[in-house]
Parts: structure tokens; sequence; C-alpha cells
């Protein structure tokens, strides 16, 4: 009898302890289970932004170890986007349309990049080029005098030929345009 009496003190106490053990361990765990990292790198999907995948997308084509690519800013209105580059003291922008969920280059220009009626004539319609123009302004009003003179530097327009590969060298622009 007295063991059965002993037995149930003990199975209570286990029980009460198990229970006291799990409530204190459930309370610490659970906020950390709940705590997430900031996002600084993607968008709250847990995506790339578009700006990211287009910067991307520029230094694995153009970067180089003795000329790293530095793209700066990018500016995104629906499916276009112009991103401004600047490479070993050069510089220029590159127009990005979004087809099939891939951001392509369309065009690779200077201050041409900055006119509507180039924007238009790639395909963009009117009321997009002009936002798009709007944005690309006052991202580049944000760098300095210096950089936004090299986003000038490229010299004419080129249409980019997507079925063409292009390798670390670059467009077939010369050599002293960067990228």
């Amino acid at each position: 009898m007295k063991c059965n009496i002993i037995f149930k003190l003990l199975t209570r106490m286990f029980f009460s302890l198990g229970a006291v053990l799990f409530t204190v361990s459930a309370s610490l765990i659970s906020p950390l289970a709940h705590e997430q990292p900031p996002r600084k790198t993607t968008t709250e999907h847990g995506k790339a932004s578009d700006q990211q995948v287009i910067e991307s997308l520029m230094k694995r084509q153009f970067d180089r170890p003795d000329a790293p690519l530095r793209v700066t800013p990018v500016s995104v209105e629906g499916a276009f986007a112009v991103a401004g580059w600047i490479q070993d003291g050069q510089g220029g922008r590159a127009l990005f349309e979004k087809q099939r969920g891939q951001w392509t280059i369309v065009i690779c220009a200077g201050d041409a990049l900055l006119d509507p009626k180039t924007l238009i004539a790639s395909g963009m319609p009117s009321t997009a080029a002009m936002r798009l123009l709007e944005k690309t302004q006052i991202a580049e009003s944000k760098l300095s005098e210096a950089d936004r003179g090299r986003l000038s530097l490229f010299r004419g327009l080129m249409k980019v030929d997507q079925s063409a590969h292009h390798g670390p060298q670059g467009h077939s622009q010369p050599s002293k345009h960067g990228h």
C-alpha cells in the first residue's frame, strides 16, 4: 500500500515537473521560432528585388577583376528599368525590359536614355516612359556630380541583340567605354 502511495506521489511530481519544464522551454523557444532575421537583400516575399536582379545580371556579364563594375542607380517602372553603370572611370546607362519573367538589356547608351523619345521608340508606353525618367532623374540626383558625369560618357545608342552571347569583354562597343 505504501508503495502505491509513493508511486502515485512520484508520478504526480514527475508529471508536474514535466509540465513545468515543457512550459518553460516553450516560452524560451517560442520567441525564437517567430523571430526572423532582417531581410536586407530580399523583398518581403523572400525573392530578390528587381533592382538586385538587374545589378547581379550586369555584374555577372561585365564585372572584371581588373575593373569592377558598379551599378547605380537602378530605377524600375513596371516591366522596364534604367540602370546606371560605372567601370574603370567610364560609365553609361542600360535600358532593361522584363520579358517572360526575365530582365534583359535592350539598349546601352548614355544621355540618350534620358530622352523620352528613346524610351518610347524602344516599345515603352509614353506614360511609363515619363514615370521611369522621373524615377531615374530623382535617383541620379543623389549621386555625386562626378558619378553623374560618368553616366553620360557612353556615346551613341547601341541596341542589344539578345541572341548574341555577352562574354566578360562586354558589348562590341570600344573598350574605352567600359562594361
